[in-house]
């Protein structure tokens, strides 16, 4: 059987969700769980983030580590859990992109995330969109600890 590129993203997709929906397993534990429907919009989220971000991404477990930082963030519901997993993937590539001469691994970046969206952002995607990034940048530049002022106790 011959593949083409089409048949390859679709196969792609398919393994890309299926990683995804493994991630229940886990995030069951509290209370979370996606449908087949909300990972497929979480999977073309975090493609239109690539595409935002002019990168290109090969084997990515960015939204399985995404959601294993924050399944247990006291700001996520069932209610919102999809959501809050869509505008994460969008910050991270956003960060991800602002940071690039700083080489910060993607895991550095997540574990930025959660600490400043359950902590000093309270669970606000737009605080932690607009307002944490130059604090982060700031704190790198100046060589102090990163994560200074971002946990709930130093607000």
């Amino acid at each position: 059987m011959k593949l083409n590129i089409q048949s390859f993203r679709q196969l792609s997709k398919k393994e890309q969700v299926n990683n995804v929906l493994e991630c229940n397993n886990r995030s069951l534990d509290f209370g979370l769980a996606l449908t087949q429907k909300q990972v497929e919009q979480i999977v073309e989220t975090r493609d239109q983030a690539l595409q935002t971000n002019q990168r290109i991404e090969f084997q990515s477990t960015i939204i399985e580590d995404i959601i294993e930082e924050f399944m247990d963030s006291q700001f996520i519901t069932k209610y919102n859990y999809a959501e809050i997993i869509e505008g994460l993937i969008e910050i991270f590539y956003y960060y991800k992109d602002a940071t690039e001469e700083y080489n910060l691994s993607d895991e550095e970046i997540i574990h930025y995330l959660k600490v400043a969206y359950d902590g000093v952002c309270q669970g606000s995607l737009d605080s932690l969109y607009e307002e944490q990034l130059s604090k982060l940048i700031d704190s790198i530049s100046q060589n102090l600890d990163i994560y200074e002022g971002t946990d709930y106790g130093n607000i």
